[in-house]
């Protein structure tokens, strides 16, 4: 997976490209409601070629903590492998 930051009116983002299927994403680190840390905003950009067997979550707008990014991580695994 190919990683490129940047940044956006929003905050730093992070995209993320597979190569062989062309599914990307961005994530973008947001302030939470609370203000005290931050969260990720997950959006998809492409589906490619996983748009067949992409799960539901993958098409959403998702908002989560940063502990939670090794299982985000793990679940996108299983969909690309």
């Amino acid at each position: 997976m190919k990683l490129s930051p940047y940044h956006e009116s929003e905050g730093r983002c992070v995209s993320a490209l597979h190569q062989s299927t062309g599914y990307s994403f961005s994530l973008t680190w947001v302030k939470s409601k609370d203000g005290e840390e931050f969260e990720l905003l997950y959006r998809v950009l492409s589906l490619g070629t996983l748009e067949r067997v992409a799960l539901g979550w993958m098409m959403d707008e998702i908002m989560f903590s940063t502990s939670m990014c090794p299982i985000f991580f793990e679940r996108i695994s299983r969909v690309i492998k």
